[in-house]
Parts: C-alpha cells; sequence; structure tokens
C-alpha cells in the first residue's frame, strides 16, 4: 500500500514540477501551436518571433498567375518591406495566460488577418518588378465605366460598365500580403484588376439618367407653316450635353442647325409660288418680296427656355415677314390683288370674294412690267410720280389721285388718266414704265380695300 502512495504522489509531484516549469517558460515566449498568420512562432520569445516572422515572410515567392498560367512571381523581401508587428504581437502575447499553457499542447492558437495593416511595401518597387515581367498596364485593357450613352434611334441610355485586365497595383499589394498571411503562394491576378468606378446600379449613373428623361419627357408642339410639329424625346435627348459639374446643357448649335432647317423647309422668301389663279389655272409665280421666314435666334432662345421649364408645350416661332398672312403655307391668303399681264386684267379679291376686274395697262417692251409674288409697301393719295423715262430719255412728273406701291422697284398701281383705253394689246404701244396703269373709277375702290401688307400677284 505504502508503495503505491509513494507512486502516486510522485507522479503528482512531477506533473506540479512540469506545470511550473511550464508556467516559468511560457512566461516570455508564447505557447505551443501559436501561428501568426502562416508563421509557426511557438516557444518564441516576442523579439524571436518578430524576427522569424520578418524572415520568412521576406523570403516567400508568391506565384502570380492569370488565366490558368504563371505570369510572374512576387517576394516580399524585393519591394523594401517594413514591419510594424511589435504592438500587435504583444497584444496577442500579453492576452495568452501562461497559467494553461498545457492547454494549448492540443489546442490551436492561430492569429490570423494580422498582417494587413502590420506591413508595407515601396509600391513603385513592385510596379517596376512586374513591369521587368512584362505584366505593365500600358499594355492592357483600362476598365470601362457604366456611362450615360445616346443613340440616334434609342436616345439616352445607360451602358454597361466592364472590366478590363489593368492591375490596381494597391489591391494587388493587399492581395500579396494576404496570401502571405494565409500561406497561400498562388495569386490570381484576377483579383487585382482595377475595377470601373462606375457601374450601372450607381446611384450617380442613375440619377443622371433619370435627370435626363426627366428634361426630354414631355410634349413639345412647334406650329409653322400649317403644320404642327412634334420634337420628340430622342430628338430633345440630342440637343443635350453635361457640363463639367453634372449639368445639363441644351445645345445651342444644334437648335439653332434645327431652326435653320425649319426656315428653310418653311420659310417663303424667294421661293416660287402655285397659285390658282383667276384666268389661267394653277400657275408657278416667280418670288417677289412677299413672304415669310422664322427670326433664327430668337426662337432659339425661346426652344431652350421651354426645354429648360420642362412642360407641355405649344409654340410658333418667332416670324418676320414683309406681308401676306406669315407663318402659313398658304402666306397670300384670301385678300389680295391678283394682276395677269398675258391678258391685262387686274382682279380684286377680298376675303376670297371677287371685288373687282378691271382691264389695265402694265409695262411696255423695254420697261416690261416684272413679275412676281409682292405686297403693297406703299399707299398715297394725290401724289406726283417723279421718274426717268428710258423710252423718252427723260425726265418726268406725273400727278396721279392714287398711288400703291408693291416692289422695291418702284412698281405700283396708280390711275392713269392719259390713257385713252386699257387692256388688249395697249401695253404694246402705250405701255408703262412697268406699273399698272388702272382706270381711275376703279382706283377708289382698290386704295378701300387694300392694306399695307395687301399680297399683289404678278404674272
Amino acid at each position: 500500500m505504502n508503495k503505491i502512495i509513494k507512486t502516486i504522489l510522485g507522479s503528482i509531484l512531477i506533473v506540479v514540477v512540469l506545470y511550473f516549469f511550464g508556467v516559468s517558460f511560457y512566461l516570455d515566449k508564447f505557447v505551443a501551436n501559436t501561428e501568426f498568420g502562416s508563421v509557426d512562432i511557438s516557444h518564441l520569445t516576442l523579439n524571436d518571433a518578430q524576427a522569424k516572422i520578418e524572415k520568412e515572410l521576406s523570403q516567400r515567392q508568391v506565384q502570380i498567375k492569370e488565366n490558368g498560367k504563371t505570369v510572374a512571381s512576387m517576394q516580399l523581401a524585393d519591394y523594401q518591406p517594413a514591419f510594424t508587428l511589435e504592438t500587435t504581437l504583444a497584444n496577442h502575447f500579453n492576452n495568452q495566460n501562461p497559467l494553461f499553457w498545457f492547454s494549448h499542447l492540443v489546442q490551436a492558437n492561430e492569429y490570423e488577418n494580422v498582417l494587413t495593416n502590420n506591413i508595407t511595401i515601396n509600391q513603385a518597387d513592385l510596379i517596376e518588378n512586374l513591369e521587368m515581367q512584362g505584366i505593365t498596364n500600358d499594355q492592357r485593357t483600362p476598365s470601362e465605366n457604366a456611362q450615360i450613352t445616346f443613340d440616334e434611334d434609342e436616345g439616352f441610355y445607360i451602358s454597361d460598365s466592364t472590366i478590363g485586365n489593368q492591375v490596381d497595383y494597391e489591391l494587388l499589394t493587399e492581395e500579396l500580403i494576404t496570401h502571405l498571411d494565409d500561406g497561400d503562394m498562388v495569386l490570381d491576378i484576377e483579383s487585382a484588376y482595377l475595377e470601373p468606378e462606375y457601374n450601372e446600379d450607381d446611384e450617380k449613373v442613375v440619377a443622371l439618367y433619370d435627370k435626363i428623361k426627366a428634361a426630354s419627357d414631355f410634349d413639345y408642339i412647334i406650329e409653322v407653316g400649317g403644320d404642327d410639329l412634334t420634337i420628340t424625346q430622342e430628338q430633345i435627348e440630342n440637343w443635350i450635353y453635361f457640363d463639367s459639374n453634372n449639368q445639363i446643357i441644351f445645345d445651342r448649335e444644334l437648335i439653332t442647325e434645327f431652326v435653320n432647317d425649319l426656315n428653310e423647309s418653311y420659310s417663303t422668301f424667294d421661293k416660287e409660288r402655285q397659285f390658282d389663279s383667276t384666268s389661267q389655272g394653277t400657275i408657278t409665280i416667280p418670288p417677289g418680296i412677299l413672304g415669310w421666314g422664322i427670326e433664327i435666334e430668337p426662337t432659339v432662345d425661346l426652344i431652350i427656355e421651354d426645354l429648360k421649364a420642362g412642360v407641355d408645350t405649344r409654340r410658333e416661332p418667332v416670324i418676320y415677314s414683309t406681308s401676306g398672312v406669315p407663318n402659313s403655307a398658304n402666306d397670300i391668303g384670301t385678300t389680295y390683288v391678283e394682276i395677269d399681264l398675258t391678258y391685262q386684267m387686274m382682279h380684286l379679291y377680298y376675303e376670297d370674294e371677287l371685288i373687282l376686274s378691271t382691264n389695265i395697262v402694265s409695262g411696255q417692251t423695254g420697261t416690261e412690267t416684272v413679275p412676281g409674288a409682292n405686297a403693297v409697301i406703299e399707299m398715297l393719295r394725290d401724289t406726283d410720280l417723279v421718274g426717268f423715262n428710258p423710252r423718252l430719255e427723260k425726265e418726268y412728273k406725273v400727278p396721279v389721285s392714287y398711288w400703291i406701291r408693291f416692289d422695291y422697284i418702284d412698281q405700283g398701281i396708280h390711275d392713269a388718266t392719259w390713257q385713252w383705253s386699257f387692256g388688249g394689246d395697249v401695253y404694246t404701244y402705250s405701255g408703262s414704265l412697268g406699273c399698272i396703269n388702272t382706270p381711275l373709277e376703279y382706283m377708289g375702290t382698290i386704295y378701300e380695300y387694300v392694306e399695307y401688307g395687301t399680297p399683289v400677284i404678278v404674272y
């Protein structure tokens, strides 16, 4: 019995001695099965542990792979690493309890993700080293941000971002340290590609897209030349661009081009007209002074103002006109004077009603009346016609009771009491210098019905 007791007491004594030896041993050392990252620092003092971590990590070589192939290798020692492990190591050391050193003989004491903030490297050296191994961003495809794209058919839309294969060196540095921390000596470079700054669901991209749609999503109609032209959302979007602050700007140059095209299509200045004559059916009238056109700059100003307002709008362009019915396909209208040089007749229409028809005498050969779509620009009573007669080669001064000028070359309608007869072929031997000689008895009525701007159609 005594022998058994002695054996038990001896065993206990040995265990106690070993226990206190362990406590004493681990007072200044890391306990067994301690790993800092992927480096075993069991049984080492703080200084020895730090020296081992720095040495092992600096010597480790990480293989860089791309598309399954090894394209480069990286060794921490090549990049002037700076370690700041003291505080982290000390914290972990102080958190271990040497009284329980024996528990770590069977239980691992692993410290993971501890290197990221405790190692810095010279990134310029890293970049230079990779370039020497053929990895350079100059020869790689950059990532593209999601962006607002314009297509003439689709208008604005958000184009998806794309990831290129340029390297994000900061991310590659983080990946390198993480792999060293994990003990993983193979790094796929795809994990360190430069990401786009903006993706298609980025708040800024979506907000800008919504802003564009709001700026173009309304009904805009321009009334021009008798037509209602709808300015489509796609057309408005085509006029949009952005300043440096991503504020919407409406392209004045493109809008001016649009208004110029409108003017070219609808303006009646300097254009031939089809005219339903009294005696000759539909005929072509050469251009005269009659017409209207669009004031380009003021109209552009109004359109930009409307677009900024962004509300449903119906408007006419700013029009300039010499006479007739402005902004109309038929600017002659229903009140006009019609002068038929072939039949030597003049007809006065008022609101589509024929008021009178009379024979006339037009310009004689050599001083023929110039045809054209014209308009009344001067009206005088009891005045003198003064000028030079090229046929007689002398000055003249003739009194008239009524004078109605209709173009810029001094052609007009007036009474001619010196004429013995009107119509027929009188103009061939007693014709005017271009004016329309009219019987006095009709001039009062004509003068009463016409006004400045009344069209005078001569053919």
